[in-house]
């Protein structure tokens, strides 16, 4: 962690909850998109509380907000903060694609 800016809040669902930055600067500096996500992986923007990293299952982990229990799953072979963006972003587009269908009822 030696970003000099904060990591970009990432979108966790298309209803705009948010995952932000986790470390306040100083001496050891922000949270950068190649960091390992841990077991306290930042604050939920929604409701302000911690978000953990959990165990799953085989496949998945999943992020947990120990305020309001938003749960998000993804492969567990994510490791960093900007492979889960990658992750989220491509799973957001495919949801908004559904979404936009014509052939959905």
């Amino acid at each position: 962690m030696s970003n000099k800016l904060p990591l970009e809040p990432i979108e966790l669902t298309l209803e705009g909850d948010l995952l932000v930055e986790r470390h306040f600067g100083g001496s050891t500096g922000y949270t950068g998109e190649n960091d390992v996500l841990e077991s306290w992986v930042g604050i939920h923007k929604g409701c302000g509380y911690a978000m953990y990293r959990q165990h799953s299952n085989e496949k998945f982990d999943c992020l947990v907000c120990s305020g309001c229990f938003l749960r998000i799953l993804f492969f567990k072979e994510i490791r960093t903060y900007g492979e889960l963006r990658k992750y989220l972003v491509a799973e957001h587009n495919n949801l908004r694609a559904h979404r936009a269908s014509p052939w959905r009822s």
